[in-house]
């Protein structure tokens, strides 16, 4: 099991408090509000995080276990409370490099933890779990990469809000504390496809036009985060956001997000893209495509992240998201998948609306161990492709 007390130090300041749990539970539903991202390290054994409750009120997470590719789930980790915090409990992101060892990483919050803390959950064999959280407000961590069992990045943002890096080398016996570049300010996403290597996404603080506020940015490591640099800064005009990014290889990387909406006396005047930002020489040029829709007029997409694979020499890669109307308040939104099988440079959309019970249920995560097998999850659903895309049945709630 990772020993992550020195993270938090390292984030918070102040060493955290640890708890303990263990339990060996088997149900085919139990209650939850969404499910948010899924990792399969091997093609037999996959999780999915989700989360009961909301936001104003408490929010505790969930994780969902197969051990046979999807054909049947368990709970991994039910709904907890943090020592102190009730169930204020918000994880973000996870990675796991095997199937016996995860981390997740989020933040405490609600209304009885005001501007939270930092918080790490790592669980060793699928029955026990610890919790740590740090004692300073105001600090979260938002994404986390695991290279292998011994090497472990998290990002997120500090009580002042500039980025944080945090590096593990022996399994979370000790952490580093990476600087990042000058004026990022928020890392939300980051991919480590080994030890040395490392990509992460965030926001800039400082643009030449302040009018256009902060931008999204693409930073990377080389040399096991003793230097970072910026890697792509996306044109403001045409990328909004950023949302994920994956990188198979020290060569490969695809980041998803979703463009800029242009409007004319409150009026759109032109439609959303999904956008993808592909390299395929390890960040020394950036190519940027979109993923379109099949209606005309006052769409968005949303790509929310990638997973891919070698196949034939070339990478294969899905990118899972949402399309909807522009205006999110009134508008539906319904699941997307894109396929890419030349290495991101070109996408074709799936459509998955006739496999979700509720068509108007976003994507939100996808893994695939192999070229053919895919798991992914909507807010509601879980669903799967043994065939390289072709189909995607449902296989939670079955």
């Amino acid at each position: 099991m990772f020993a992550i007390a020195a993270l938090v130090v390292a984030l918070a300041g102040v060493a955290g408090t640890g708890v303990s749990s263990s339990f060996a539970e088997t149900a085919s539903t139990f209650p939850f509000t969404a499910l948010q991202a899924t990792t399969c390290p091997t093609a037999s054994d996959c999780f999915v995080l989700g989360y009961t409750g909301g936001f104003g009120g408490a929010r505790a997470p969930w994780i969902l276990g197969s051990t046979n590719g999807g054909d049947t789930w368990h709970k991994m980790l039910t709904g907890f409370g943090v020592s102190g915090f009730g169930a204020y409990v918000w994880l973000n992101a996870f990675s796991c490099p095997s199937a016996s060892e995860c981390v997740a990483v989020g933040t405490t919050d609600g209304a009885a933890v005001a501007g939270g803390f930092s918080l790490i959950v790592t669980w060793h064999g699928g029955t026990t779990f610890t919790v740590w959280h740090g004692a300073s407000r105001g600090a979260a961590l938002a994404a986390v990469s695991c290279a292998n069992t011994s090497d472990c990045w998290a990002v997120g943002y500090a009580p002042s809000g500039a980025g944080v890096v945090l590096h593990t080398k022996n399994g979370g016996a000790t952490w580093i504390h990476t600087g990042t570049p000058a004026g990022l300010r928020l890392l939300d996403g980051v991919s480590c496809p080994n030890a040395t290597d490392c990509f992460a996404m965030g926001t800039l603080s400082k643009l030449p036009d302040a009018s256009l506020g902060s931008a999204p940015v693409l930073v990377a490591t080389r040399d096991g985060g003793a230097t970072w640099r910026i890697e792509a800064r996306p044109p403001t005009k045409v990328v909004a956001s950023l949302n994920g990014i994956t990188c198979p290889s020290a060569l490969l990387c695809v980041a998803g997000g979703t463009g800029v909406v242009t409007f004319k006396d409150e009026k759109p005047t032109g439609n959303a893209l999904g956008i993808v930002l592909t390299t395929a020489n390890g960040g020394r040029t950036w190519h940027l495509q979109t993923v379109q829709h099949a209606e005309k007029y006052d769409y968005r997409v949303v790509l929310s992240t990638a997973s891919c694979v070698a196949s034939d020499k070339r990478e294969h890669c899905w990118a899972v998201g949402f399309w909807g109307g522009i205006n999110w308040g009134t508008s539906p939104t319904y699941p997307l998948i894109a396929t890419s099988t030349n290495d991101g440079a070109t996408w074709t959309e799936q459509e998955l609306g006739k496999v979700l019970a509720d068509a108007e249920d976003p994507m939100a995560g996808i893994s695939c161990p192999t070229a053919t097998e895919c798991v992914a999850n909507a807010v509601r659903a879980v669903v799967r492709t043994t065939n390289g895309g072709a189909t995607w049945p449902r296989v939670w709630p079955s």
